[in-house]
């Protein structure tokens, strides 16, 4: 690795392999706390599409509770983009939380079965799309996300 000092502005522009910090912790993000009560996509906030695409390792833990309708089920996907307006699913369209099944007047907690592992180079910005799915569903959510520092 090299550094360049530039002699107009005294920045430092460092050449070479990019360093983890091994002392960065991990963050989590309350991303999402709202009723869906239908099956039509939701979209995490944009305020967070910067935030959830600062790390490569991520994993997703959802809370869903006042739950109705018939044969409840949830779908998060965590989705990538270079412009902010062209989303794209970055683990191949299988949701992170794939049509997991809620349960009717009960609290469901669920987590993602695993994290991106960075072999798919992400993105600048990301979101989450939120789907329920069965009859007339209706539920409270509230999804969390784990952000971990590059491995």
């Amino acid at each position: 690795m090299a550094e360049l000092i530039l002699a107009d502005s005294g920045d430092t522009v460092v050449f070479g392999a990019w360093k983890p910090d091994p002392t960065a912790q991990p963050v989590t993000l309350l991303v999402f706390d709202d009723v869906i009560s239908d099956t039509a996509s939701q979209y995490t906030p944009t305020r967070f599409n910067r935030e959830l695409a600062e790390g490569e390792r991520y994993v997703i833990q959802a809370i869903c509770d006042d739950v109705t309708g018939t044969s409840p089920t949830i779908t998060i996907v965590y989705e990538h983009s270079a412009d902010g307006r062209t989303f794209i699913a970055k683990n191949g369209g299988i949701g992170e939380i794939n049509t997991a099944s809620l349960a009717v007047g009960a609290t469901t907690n669920l987590r993602s079965t695993g994290f991106s592992s960075g072999a798919r180079a992400g993105h600048g910005m990301a979101r989450l799309r939120l789907a329920l799915g069965g009859t007339s569903p209706k539920a409270h959510v509230k999804v969390w996300v784990t952000l971990r520092p590059y491995a």
